[in-house]
């Protein structure tokens, strides 16, 4: 079945979107199930315009206009207007956090990674708003670090993808062994000679070094201890 977006026209074929939606009852903890075909055309739209305001005005809680005026006001709405531009590309690329859904399994590695990352950008951003990072406790910011991540907004995702990215390069790398070269690397033949002549020069500078330490003079505080 093919329905046409209103006054815009659009074709939507609910057949390739799904047939049932299931809508929470927040208070209650239940949820009724709508069949999409059955949906009058005018209440499918307003349902989707109301979930895409939902998508669009995420992550705007911390961007207060009230009591703005002239240039403030101005400054503020264009940063509002940024963040909506981010959350429609999120929505347009199919990025955008769905609320309740079950999230796809993050490897421990992955989540190490993003962390870092999150964790430098914390700091980053601490800086900027003038706070010194020796001041704040090392839980706080791998907290914030975590919240961040969490949070399912787009520069969140894109870190999440930066240390999958970087994540697969590692274990690519040391996955070497597998490849042509690496199998004819792994060939190669160690010399004895060379390895026991190498091992010899090891042996020779920890003796020098052991010799050196122990013929230092004495600090003031192990002769007070031997008295």
């Amino acid at each position: 079945m093919t329905k046409s977006l209103g006054s815009v026209g659009v074709p939507f074929n609910l057949e390739n979107y799904m047939s049932k939606i299931s809508v929470p009852v927040v208070k209650a903890k239940e949820a009724i199930e709508f069949e999409t075909d059955d949906l009058p055309e005018h209440v499918f739209i307003e349902a989707l315009r109301l979930g895409l305001k939902t998508f669009l005005n995420r992550g705007m809680d911390k961007i207060q206009t009230k009591d703005l005026e002239g240039e403030e006001l101005e400054e503020a709405k264009a940063a509002v207007m940024k963040r909506a531009e981010d959350n429609a590309e999120s929505i347009r690329k199919g990025t955008v956090r769905i609320m309740g859904a079950k999230a796809d399994k993050v490897s421990g590695k992955v989540m190490v990674e993003a962390r870092r990352l999150a964790k430098a950008l914390v700091k980053e951003n601490m800086k900027a708003q003038g706070i010194k990072v020796s001041y704040v406790e090392a839980k706080e910011i791998t907290a914030a670090a975590n919240a961040f991540l969490a949070s399912g907004e787009p520069e969140a995702q894109e870190i999440m993808e930066q240390a999958k990215t970087a994540v697969e390069a590692r274990e690519q790398k040391g996955a070497s062994k597998t490849t042509a070269l690496g199998k004819i690397v792994g060939s190669i033949k160690i010399s004895d000679s060379k390895k026991a002549k190498a091992d010899k020069a090891k042996a020779e500078k920890k003796s020098q070094l052991s010799a050196a330490q122990a013929g230092r003079p004495r600090k003031r505080s192990e002769t007070r201890a031997d008295a």
